[in-house]
């Protein structure tokens, strides 16, 4: 049986048949760690020929009611709700809140990056979750390559709202360096911890030139935080404070360069604990593609899953 929470939330917008053909496909894929619609429909527990069960499951995932709004997003509130108040859970619930605490210093981490799926360049928006990550909301580009800034946006803006009760700190790469997108996190009362080329311009006074990062002289094991600078030569945006951090080599071994990381948190010990989080995104695509369900060998039903998303975010 599903958690009682997920039973409320399916039951309010399926039907008894769909319902239980949701519950038994999620069961089955616990069981066996397989999203495969071949595989899943030679296990499905339906006394009618396979065809026909591969074909009624290809049904089932194309009705519109399997969407992130309806059945996702309740789900990630009450998660989020049942973690604000500890109170109102048995000391079983305490403990497993506890141990799957995935907030540091008090902020929730939210974790940006895109990958590549099958052929599919997929823009993903999750919630640090201990070690690993959740899904909050994803979305397929219909272009290759890196997101542009607006795309951008419009996904955290989701993020936003879901956890609109919380403290957030927005944790993302290199591709997510644009300081007019730091500029619009701060704007919009979100920390951040943006990681960034080498290449940036930024100015410590007003009145100093504009340096670049990667002229400043850094060396493995080194580490400096400047506070209240602005970024962009042309742009001048600001203010904000920039962490730098170069691993130290062990046994002549160690990163080729430093991490700099654009962000609006107090101080460099703060910024780095809260950016190392952002590798529970890294385990989430590990777990979807070959540690869990093993995405990259599914075929048939790909279209349906990378497809599911709410059509109108109004409602949130």
């Amino acid at each position: 049986m599903l958690p009682q929470s997920y039973h409320k939330i399916f039951r309010k917008h399926l039907s008894e048949q769909q319902y239980l053909t949701l519950e038994i496909l999620l069961l089955l894929i616990q069981a066996y760690r397989q999203v495969k619609l071949s595989k899943l429909a030679s296990l499905f527990p339906q006394p009618i020929k396979y065809e026909s069960r591969k074909r009624n499951l290809q049904r089932f995932l194309g009705i519109n009611k399997l969407c992130v709004k309806l059945l996702w997003f309740p789900l990630i509130k009450y998660w989020i709700r049942q973690s604000l108040t500890p109170q109102q859970l048995n000391r079983e619930q305490r403990r497993y809140f506890h141990k799957k605490q995935y907030q540091k210093y008090g902020y929730w981490m939210v974790a940006l990056d895109r990958t590549q799926w099958k052929g599919r360049n997929i823009f993903m928006v999750t919630l640090v979750w201990g070690t690993h990550a959740l899904p909050l909301y994803w979305e397929t580009l219909n272009h290759v390559g890196n997101s542009n800034l607006s795309t951008q946006k419009r996904l955290i803006k989701t993020a936003i709202k879901l956890l609109k009760k919380c403290r957030i700190v927005v944790l993302a790469d290199r591709e997510f360096h644009s300081a007019k997108l730091a500029k619009w996190l701060d704007e919009q009362g979100v920390y951040f911890a943006l990681r960034q080329k080498k290449d940036l311009h930024f100015q410590e006074e007003i009145g100093l030139e504009y340096q670049v990062l990667k002229n400043q002289g850094f060396k493995p094991g080194m580490s400096k935080f400047y506070q209240g600078v602005k970024c962009g030569k042309g742009d001048e945006l600001g203010l904000f404070n920039i962490a730098v951090y170069w691993k130290r080599k062990y046994r002549h071994k160690g990163p080729k360069e430093p991490w700099y990381i654009l962000t609006n948190l107090p101080n460099l010990k703060q910024t780095l604990c809260l950016y190392r989080c952002r590798w529970g995104i890294q385990q989430f695509f590990k777990d979807c593609k070959t540690g869990g369900c093993s995405i990259n060998f599914f075929y048939q039903c790909n279209n349906r899953i990378f497809t599911l998303k709410c059509e109108s975010l109004s409602e949130i």
